[in-house]
């Protein structure tokens, strides 16, 4: 071990691994690289792609809540439109009866009037002749 060859021989035995060792960490290095850019391209596309699928399922749900929104908005003025029926018929009937109960009550005034009145006149003869002097004062 102390010829010079000898020396010169680990000395460039040496520096070829350390030449290769750097040449393989740097093709390591790059091809995980190349594979960590590959995975992320890959992982970006899939995520895209699921960002699609849920923005077309997002106007789908939205188109289907837009088309029962509009069926609901339909059935609602549908019922709104018979309530609005059925209180006018009720109203009319309300105030057919209410005018009937007015002339019946009318009637029964003008009679109780016309019967009061007669009464009135059949006291004061009554008192004309209870007490004759005092009639006209």
């Amino acid at each position: 071990m102390t010829e010079l060859q000898s020396w010169a021989l680990i000395g460039v035995f040496a520096a070829s691994m350390f030449g290769v060792i750097g040449i393989v960490m740097t093709s390591f290095t790059s091809r995980m690289d190349a594979g960590f850019t590959q995975v992320n391209d890959t992982m970006s596309a899939k995520f895209e792609a699921v960002g699609y699928r849920f923005d077309a399922l997002e106007a789908r749900l939205d188109a289907k809540i837009e088309k029962l929104d509009h069926r609901l908005t339909a059935r609602i003025d549908s019922v709104e439109a018979k309530i609005d029926s059925v209180e006018a018929g009720l109203n009319a009937k309300i105030d057919s009866v209410e005018a009937g109960l007015n002339a019946k009550i009318d009637s029964v005034e003008a009679r109780l009037g016309a019967q009061i009145s007669a009464l009135d006149n059949d006291v004061s003869v009554i008192v004309k002749r209870i007490f004759p002097g005092e009639a006209g004062t």
